[in-house]
């Protein structure tokens, strides 16, 4: 029973490897297959999380150093895809194996990097304060309509800047501190 149990171990110890060499060589083409498909998943997450990412800066955040990081490793598999790929159009048959084994270890890193895309806690951080200071400001007397008309055009949607002109002394420059302050009152 003891030589039976040897000659198991043996077989098995042998058995396993060349399985997977055998398993490898024989399907090449499906392990690149496999990997393209792996790596169309990643693309799409990739995408996923630009998206999440651009709307986080929108609202003035920072982008986490690790999703940073995370975006440069799949940058990476992207150039080592286009190197495979063209490694796979000219392989000899000796090499099937070979390429099959290293075509599985690539699939294993692409599923660890898309599960590293996964960001629980959000792609960006609160960045830093933009909260101004308060300017002393004299009363605005006869230039409350105007006010109104700077801050509507700054709170509505279609216009991002305004630039304020006109002559010297009649009020630009303490209109804008008020609509500075009134913004910071807002926030």
């Amino acid at each position: 029973m003891d030589f039976l149990g040897l000659i198991y171990e043996v077989i098995k110890y042998f058995w396993d490897p060349t399985y997977r060499y055998i398993d490898h060589h024989r399907k090449p083409a499906e392990h690149m297959n496999e990997l393209r498909r792996k790596v169309d998943a990643l693309k799409s997450r990739k995408k996923d999380v630009e998206s999440i990412k651009d709307a986080e800066l929108r609202h003035r955040k920072e982008v986490k150093k690790e999703v940073e990081n995370w975006f440069k490793e799949v940058q990476r598999v992207k150039t080592e895809m286009k190197e495979i790929e063209k490694k796979f159009c000219a392989v000899s048959y000796l090499l099937c194996g070979h390429l099959g084994k290293f075509l599985c270890g690539k699939i294993e890193g692409v599923m660890e990097i898309y599960q590293q895309g996964c960001f629980p806690d959000g792609v960006a951080v609160d960045g830093p304060s933009i909260a101004g200071m308060t300017l002393a400001t004299p009363n605005l007397e006869g230039e409350i309509n105007m006010k109104e008309q700077i801050s509507e055009y700054l709170m509505g949607e279609e216009v991002g800047m305004i630039g304020v002109c006109g002559m010297g002394g009649i009020g630009k420059t303490t209109i804008m501190k008020h609509i500075n302050n009134q913004l910071l009152k807002d926030n």
